[in-house]
């Protein structure tokens, strides 16, 4: 059959459900005690336990007061119960031996009995006695900060494992987290009870909440971290191989409840010394995760919620109990955040949440938790040599302040990885790159490069989506950058050879590069563009002097040529001939030079007035053939200002095509038409003659004038189009 697979929705609801019953459950079991009105505390010395406070109104108030040692209570029979610190101990496997563990249980069953009636006698260590009357039910205001805490922690596990589980649902790792979770949950709610209750809870849940709270601690949350370690992030070996590590820590809840031990503190010693089965785990999943950077960042978080928070509470509560002393953490609200830490991290790490912002704050919390481990550990053991409490603590920090603190700057500098992201560190190779740079592509080769030396991705590539900011995508798998210049958007692949993830800062880093190198990049096209134009400013000088050595200089060759052979013609007639030859050729000379002065001079020419002195030559050239003229213009005020070589070769073509009209055409009308836009020029020259004759079609230049107007057009960058028909049109 195939698997039936709950939505996400449905996940959440249950777990939400859930965690509301047990937290509504531990609110309704602390209810059902009686209600004395008071809270105990244990007294520093002596027999007895102390009062902390009295409730308003409750049933002590105005006959107990603060500070009043209670020592024993009248039980139904007249016999005397004693009060104890073991008596309210929310953890009563700190008593040393089964004998004191087994009398605390045992005297349960008898103070119920005693606080649950309508009357009792309470003896104060003063010899004087006191009557109460106890409410059936206890009110909820007077549970402690502890119960609250435990209690929300209880809820909050099962909702932490639920909705990592309601959106991984097919991970290992998350059922695994979702077990842990369930244990934590049967260790808090119990607790909270525990450590809620004023005296005593009911005889038959005492058992039962206590082999619970056990069923917790030493089978399911252990299990669950190393099956946790064993699938997750990397399958270590098949999960069947699982079943003896689970028969070992249910044998462990077993033989506890069954009090095989020598002593209930031994199961706590065997749970702890059973952690150090997920070091060998960690370190089989830090080498088989090298590769998988994705991987090796969901593996640091959960490490580093096993170091520190777990670590502490270890530290502060376990291996204190373990030497004989009194926890430093006693509080469930203590207890409470620190579990809470602890399942977020793990939470966090198997969900992979924004896992390229985990190196920037990785490195910084591992040494936190390394420092603050050192102090307890050092104050733990000058405590344990029987050293005074004041100088076990300044030990403490004077080891810290002396030893740890200079050793913790060195790491710092060494090991940081936000001390090798810093624009200063990488500000020599970055000045190299924008300075060895003699062309814009150049420099957008030299920013790949340096991309490439910074981050050694496994590989680059371009992308057209457009960017305004570094971007990190995919879980930090992937940086995006920005275009350089017209450059294309860089996708760099898997940072450190694919051995870690992009992340924050890294994407810092490269904005703040990226930053002065388009400051280079925009210095850099300018400089581009002004050899460009220097380039087009040779060229355009190269072309009007070629122009001006084949117009000009072929002139004055052939001036030169018909003076030489007029000086020897004989006959007169030929002699006048080429004398009025040599004038023609004088006097397109002389329209050659004025064409030359009209591109060169009129430097601010723009195209309104180059229109209107098209329009005076036109009707100079034309009207006194008899012809008639008109012309229109249509010029945009965004187009390019017109360059000299632009208005030479434009006047020689509209020079070339009126002088054949008078010449050849027969026409009586000459109609020009100029349209600039911002990216077009077109002149129109057009007549009503006898049109072109037959052997010259529209893109021909079969003579030398029309040779020369396509030979100019193409000067341009533009074609000249001639149209036969009714007259012709240029």
């Amino acid at each position: 059959m195939p698997a039936v697979r709950l939505a996400p929705e449905r996940i959440l609801f249950a777990g939400s459900v859930v965690a509301v019953a047990v937290f509504v459950l531990d609110i309704w079991l602390a209810w059902l005690a009686p209600w004395l009105g008071l809270q105990f505390d244990a007294p520093a010395t002596g027999a007895g336990i102390v009062v902390v406070q009295v409730f308003e109104p409750g049933p002590a108030y105005g006959k107990l007061k603060r500070g009043d040692v209670i020592t024993a209570i009248e039980a139904r029979d007249g016999s005397v119960l004693p009060l104890s610190a073991d008596t309210i101990s929310p953890t009563p496997y700190h008593a040393p031996t089964y004998t004191a563990f087994n009398r605390l249980f045992s005297d349960h069953p008898a103070l119920w009995d005693a606080i649950n009636r309508e009357e009792v006698t309470l003896r104060l260590a003063d010899g004087s006695r006191a009557s109460l009357y106890p409410q059936p039910h206890r009110a909820l205001m007077s549970l402690p900060v502890d119960f609250w805490a435990l209690d929300l922690l209880a809820a909050i596990a099962v909702l932490i494992g639920g909705g990592v589980l309601a959106f991984r649902p097919n991970d290992a790792g998350a059922r695994c987290l979702f077990v842990a979770c369930a244990g934590l949950t049967l260790v808090a709610a119990t607790m909270a009870l525990f450590k809620g209750r004023e005296l005593t809870l009911r005889t038959d849940w005492v058992p039962l909440l206590w082999g619970m709270e056990q069923f917790g601690e030493y089978f399911i949350t252990p299990f669950g971290f190393v099956a946790l370690l064993w699938v997750y992030p990397r399958r270590f070996r098949s999960t069947k191989y699982l079943l003896p590590f689970g028969g070992l820590f249910f044998g462990v809840w077993l033989t506890t409840q069954r009090q095989w031990w020598p002593s209930p503190v031994w199961p706590q010693a065997v749970t702890a010394a059973s952690y150090l089965g997920l070091i060998p785990l960690s370190v089989w999943q830090w080498r088989a995760s090298r590769a998988h950077p994705a991987d090796r960042a969901a593996l640091k978080i959960l490490l580093l919620a096993l170091l520190i928070p777990f670590g502490a509470v270890v530290l502060a509560s376990n291996v204190p109990m373990i030497l004989g002393l009194q926890p430093m953490i006693s509080s469930g609200l203590g207890l409470a955040c620190l579990m809470l830490l602890f399942y977020v991290g793990m939470a966090l790490g198997v969900a992979r949440y924004r896992l390229f912002n985990l190196d920037r704050w990785w490195f910084e919390a591992l040494i936190w938790g390394l420092g603050g481990s050192f102090v307890v550990l050092v104050d733990m053991a000058l405590l344990w040599l029987n050293a005074s409490a004041g100088l076990a603590l300044g030990s403490a920090v004077a080891v810290a302040g002396f030893l740890y603190l200079p050793l913790r700057q060195w790491l710092w500098r060494r090991l940081s990885p936000a001390a090798r992201l810093s624009v200063e560190r990488h500000l020599p190779q970055l000045i190299n790159s924008l300075f060895s740079a003699e062309s814009s592509v150049a420099l957008q080769a030299n920013w790949r490069r340096l991309l490439a030396q910074i981050y050694a991705p496994l590989s680059i590539s371009a992308s057209a989506t457009p960017l305004v900011r570094v971007v990190l995508a995919r879980e930090g798998l992937l940086l995006q950058v920005p275009a350089l210049g017209d450059g294309p958007t860089l996708e760099l692949h898997h940072a450190g050879k694919g051995l870690r993830l992009f992340t924050s800062a890294d994407a810092n880093l490269a904005g703040a590069l990226l930053a002065l190198t388009q400051q280079a990049a925009q210095a850099r096209r300018a400089l581009d563009e002004r050899a460009a134009e220097q380039q087009a400013r040779l060229r355009e000088r190269e072309l009007l002097l070629q122009d001006l050595h084949d117009g000009l200089g072929g002139m004055a060759t052939n001036i030169g040529l018909l003076v030489g052979l007029a000086q020897k013609e004989q006959n007169l007639s030929a002699m006048q001939l080429r004398l009025a030859t040599i004038g023609e050729l004088a006097e397109a000379s002389l329209a050659e030079i004025r064409g030359f002065m009209y591109s060169l001079d009129d430097c601010d020419a723009d195209w309104s007035a180059i229109a209107g002195d098209l329009r005076a030559y036109g009707r100079k050239l034309v009207e006194p053939h008899g012809l008639a003229f008109e012309m229109q213009t249509s010029t945009s005020s965004l187009a390019a200002q017109p360059d000299s070589l632009t208005r030479l070769n434009l006047m020689r073509i509209y020079q070339e095509a009126l002088t054949n009209i008078v010449k050849h055409a027969q026409a009586c009308r000459v109609s020009v038409r100029l349209d600039v836009t911002p990216h077009e020029l077109q002149l129109s020259v057009q007549d009503d003659g006898v049109g072109l004759p037959p052997q010259h079609d529209g893109d021909a230049a079969t003579s030398r004038g029309l040779g020369n107007l396509h030979h100019r057009a193409q000067r341009l960058g533009g074609r000249v189009v001639i149209e036969p028909g009714a007259g012709a049109a240029v």
